[in-house]
């Protein structure tokens, strides 16, 4: 499994997508998650990185200033990783960033080499497993990727139907949930029953997942050890999906209060997960479609 480094405390996990066993961080942003895995740095490197974040994580700021002067970091010790257009951001803000830089970050090692490692897809190990008996382990789990990745969307079917009849749909879905609730009100207590058997599924599904990650390994094409980092990824956006819709569920029966502000964020994140699942779901079942372009990080 691809060995990264969690961008919120700063320790190396296993997939770039997977939640934090440390922190339970699952990063958003895939190219960023990505960009800091063994498949471009060597665990070293990654390791002097996640001092960085350690060392900000005491810093008194807030989480967004704080991940704005890693990135800062980066791109003044680490060039090679990305680049940042510090004239772009508020004046303000800019001088924030290099203060911290300046005093807490400075003094750190910076990169040694001006290349970012090769990754693996771009060999034969891509496609193909290590050894003949590695190849038939293989091959007999990419058989039953299906029925794991089945289980999940039907949880994932049944919490975008509720998530529906609450009147949270598209916009027809919405209409028509307006005319019927016009005549009908919607339970939205007994929605809130029916929510929790499905977050208990979703992470009867974390449960699935895991298990059936257990088996890869490092003698495994290289494909299938990013397939299943990526079905890794499919149960932290289930499990999004199913509490977000509980929250939602929950304040409009009034038994959870949110403020306007909260629902939009929870509405926004709930949307995400699900687009961010749904794409996840492709590339497992699809395989053909990961490649070394593929802007999904796993």
């Amino acid at each position: 499994m691809t060995t990264s480094l969690c961008l919120k405390c700063g320790i190396l996990k296993g997939g770039a997508l997977n939640e934090c066993p440390s922190c339970e961080h699952a990063p958003l942003d895939w190219q960023a998650a990505t960009a800091f895995t063994d498949h471009y740095l060597t665990e070293s490197e990654l390791g002097q990185l996640g001092r960085a974040i350690q060392i900000l994580s005491k810093v008194d700021v807030d989480d967004e200033t704080r991940y704005q002067a890693f990135v800062y970091f980066v791109a003044r010790k680490w060039p090679k990783i990305l680049e940042y257009g510090i004239e772009e951001v508020d004046s303000e803000l800019a001088t924030i960033l290099d203060s911290i830089y300046r005093t807490h970050l400075v003094s750190l090692p910076s990169q040694q080499s001006l290349q970012l490692r090769s990754p693996e897809w771009e060999d034969e190990s891509w496609l193909h497993a290590g050894t003949s008996e590695f190849q038939i382990e293989e091959d007999a789990w990419k058989e039953g990727i299906s029925n794991i990745v089945q289980y999940g969307l039907n949880t994932a079917h049944a919490v975008v139907t509720l998530k529906i009849e609450i009147g949270e749909g598209a916009v027809l879905q919405k209409l028509a949930w307006r005319t019927r609730n016009a005549i009908n009100h919607t339970d939205f207590s007994a929605a809130a029953q029916r929510i929790d058997p499905l977050i208990a599924d979703s992470a009867e599904y974390k449960r699935l997942v895991k298990r059936y990650q257990a088996p890869v390994v490092n003698g495994w094409s290289g494909q299938s050890k990013k397939r299943s980092a990526y079905l890794g990824g499919t149960y932290v956006r289930l499990e999004e999906m199913a509490k977000l819709c509980g929250r939602l569920i929950r304040h409009k029966a009034g038994i959870e209060s949110l403020i306007p502000l909260e629902v939009e964020r929870v509405k926004q994140e709930l949307k995400f997960s699900y687009a961010t699942y749904i794409s996840l779901v492709e590339l497992v079942l699809c395989p053909e479609k990961i490649t070394c372009s593929t802007t999904e990080g796993d």
